[in-house]
């Protein structure tokens, strides 16, 4: 039986505020989509939304439109917080529940090693990073899942930077990144076997394709144009 594939990715600010000389990484949301079509969604529960905003105004035009938020006028400032109204606030867990149910959704009934799904992700430093955090250190990493990525950047230059589907909606929310990164993951594993035969289940419609060696495959590319700011979201985003 082939090994299950999770594609994830992840939404987060990096604040180099926190402690100085230090780069604090705060988890904002979880998003996985597996081969076989099953699917994990989260935001994380917190109160800080404001001091991100503040920290990073990039969040507020690409990862806030998409999450159970309200913004309301303060003292000439947007004050933020989550709104309990908003469909998406289902969703919505403490860190405790997202660490429980991520490992449930990756080893379901404590599968053993041999059935641990492998990990895709797509410029994924900062996505494996807030995995494992969710976890604590190395020694408490659960046992059965891997403790590394395969990551689509590499298999796409491995694979000679081929064509790719464009992402064509839901930038920067990390369940719409990771079913995107399991179309482009499932549509490189058809090359690299020969077959040219995706399961189409698993594409987006209406997608465009886009020459990864004039495009590479890249969510993170909008930040090109913005000013520098600390890195938000792990497709690293």
């Amino acid at each position: 039986m082939p090994t299950e594939r999770a594609y994830y990715d992840t939404e987060f600010c990096a604040d180099p505020t926190f402690l100085p000389g230090y780069t604090v990484v705060h988890p904002i949301s979880f998003g996985f989509a597996s081969d076989t079509g099953r699917e994990y969604y989260a935001i994380v529960k917190r109160n800080d939304w404001t001091s991100l905003a503040g920290i990073n105004p990039w969040l507020v035009d690409n990862v806030y439109p998409s999450l159970p938020l309200v913004g309301e006028p303060r003292a000439g400032l947007t004050a933020w917080r989550l709104d309990p109204d908003h469909p998406e606030y289902r969703h919505v867990k403490t860190t405790e529940q997202i660490r429980d149910e991520v490992l449930e959704f990756l080893l379901p009934q404590g599968r053993a090693w041999a059935g641990s799904p492998e990990l895709w992700s797509n410029f994924g430093c900062y996505d494996h990073f807030l995995l494992g955090q969710l976890y604590g250190d190395l020694g408490q990493w659960p046992a059965g899942l891997h403790m590394f990525d395969f990551d689509l950047q590499h298999e796409l230059a491995r694979l000679g930077h081929p064509d790719v589907p464009e992402q064509s909606a839901g930038h920067h929310n990390a369940l719409a990144d990771a079913r995107h990164n399991r179309t482009v993951g499932e549509l490189l594993r058809a090359l690299a076997d020969g077959s040219g035969n995706p399961r189409a289940v698993h594409l987006s419609p209406g997608t465009a394709v886009v020459h990864g060696t004039r495009h590479p495959f890249n969510p993170t590319d909008v930040r090109a144009t913005a000013p520098a700011t600390p890195a938000t979201e792990g497709e690293q985003p």
